[in-house]
């Protein structure tokens, strides 16, 4: 099925019910901005209706990065078509992408083919890379580097060991960088320390 060839026999991933998946592995993480599904030769009872494309970097932990449920077949009852699905943005970088299958039109599946396409790149280190404080204000601004569709903590310290104050705990991630500022309520402590957490990774 990443072969660049459809039809019948060994030209499809067939013919188990599913649940069904299909993991690539590349040489570097890849950043998905689209990709294409081909149906295959057979009946579109054996379609693939509830699917997810999800992302991993160390092949055991998944991310969903594309999911299709209740929804009808992608290409009707046309056989050996190639439909291309865009991402709104692209993902984060994968090591590994599944394809993978809960539901399909009857008691099997297929599928012909699947490609993937994206840029190369490695992950950015999650580290703070921008701090501001207005005096006047009282505003604490930090600002790091995030992945799409992750959530945040930000925690205080006084000594940088206890880091049991909890700033907010839901700060949604805003793309390659997410910026949270909010006000000092403390400002007589002449030193204060910030460690950001991820909280659905």
């Amino acid at each position: 099925m990443f072969d660049n060839l459809i039809g019948g026999g060994q030209n499809k991933l067939c013919c188990g019910g599913a649940p069904v998946f299909a993991t690539v592995e590349f040489e570097n993480p890849v950043s998905l901005t689209h990709f294409t599904l081909t149906s295959s030769n057979d009946t579109p009872a054996r379609d693939p209706l509830d699917f997810q494309i999800q992302g991993s970097n160390d092949g055991i932990t998944y991310e969903t990065i594309y999911e299709r449920i209740d929804a009808p077949s992608i290409w009707g009852a046309t056989r050996n078509q190639t439909a291309r699905i865009d991402l709104p943005s692209a993902s984060n970088p994968y090591k590994f992408i599944r394809y993978d299958v809960t539901r399909t039109g009857g008691s099997n599946h297929a599928l012909s083919e699947i490609e993937y396409f994206g840029e190369v790149g490695s992950l950015a280190p999650l580290e703070v890379i921008a701090f501001s404080y207005d005096k006047e204000t009282k505003q604490i601004s930090l600002t790091w580097n995030s992945r799409n569709n992750q959530t945040y903590s930000v925690f205080t310290s006084t000594d940088l060991f206890d880091f049991e104050t909890d700033i907010n705990d839901s700060i949604e991630s805003q793309g390659e960088t997410t910026t949270f500022t909010f006000t000092n309520l403390s400002p007589e402590i002449e030193k204060l320390f910030f460690r950001r957490a991820v909280e659905n990774e």
